[in-house]
Formats: structure tokens, C-alpha cells, sequence
């Protein structure tokens, strides 16, 4: 209900973006908080998910300056 008052509050692309990337931070914290989650370890694992990451953040940048 939150997010939809959200979208009808005004502009989509800046809103969009920051949902999207905290979204996926905060379902993390949550699982390894809370529910005691385990993260893979390892370099390659790691590593993996930096891309991620950064890929995400770049592509809501884009999608923020689009019109």
C-alpha cells in the first residue's frame, strides 16, 4: 500500500530507482538478520555480486536521466 502512494506521488524515475536498489539491501539484512540466512563465501561468489551490484546501480542511473 505504501509503495503504490508511492508511485502516485509524483515522478517514477527517481522513486523507481532508489526502491529498486534499496529493495534488494534491505531483503538481505533482513534474511541475514532475522532469519539467520548465510551468505555464500568465497572470492568468485563475492565478486559475482559486486557486478551485480554495480550493474544494477548503473542501469537505475540510466533509467533515472531517461525521460
Amino acid at each position: 500500500m505504501l509503495t503504490q502512494d508511492a508511485f502516485h506521488a509524483g515522478p517514477i524515475t527517481g522513486f523507481q530507482a532508489t526502491l529498486t536498489i534499496v529493495d534488494r539491501s534491505v531483503s538481505v539484512v533482513i534474511g541475514v538478520g532475522l532469519f539467520d540466512d548465510d551468505l555464500r563465501g568465497g572470492i568468485g561468489a563475492l565478486a559475482f555480486d559486486a557486478a551485480a551490484l554495480l550493474v544494477t546501480v548503473r542501469r537505475m542511473f540510466v533509467l533515472t536521466q531517461s525521460r
